[in-house]
């Protein structure tokens, strides 16, 4: 995504193929065009870890599974760890959840 300005100050966006610099289409504005990220910021607070501590990418399917109860189970795909938040006891993940 390129942003161009014309001879009145506009601006408008050209799409190109990266590989072969292929124009695919123009617009006067892109808001919208790529829809809304998916991927959510998650920070477990009085997670223990059980051996390592996650750090890193955790898996595709990651089930986060509360021992209290209070809440119930649910899927984190494409799970990543970004480590402790600083000065916590909390993890922080993120991830597409269902």
């Amino acid at each position: 995504m390129h942003e161009d300005e014309d001879h009145r100050g506009r601006a408008r966006y050209t799409l190109t193929e990266t590989e072969h610099g292929r124009v695919w289409g123009v617009c006067p504005e892109v808001e919208g065009l790529f829809g809304e990220p998916r991927r959510g910021t998650y920070e477990l607070f009085g997670w223990v870890p059980e051996g390592a501590e996650a750090r890193g990418w955790a898996g595709s399917q990651v089930w986060l599974v509360p021992e209290d109860g209070t809440l119930d189970p649910w899927l984190l795909e494409d799970a990543e760890s970004l480590g402790r938040h600083p000065g916590t006891d909390g993890l922080v993940f993120t991830g597409m959840d269902d």
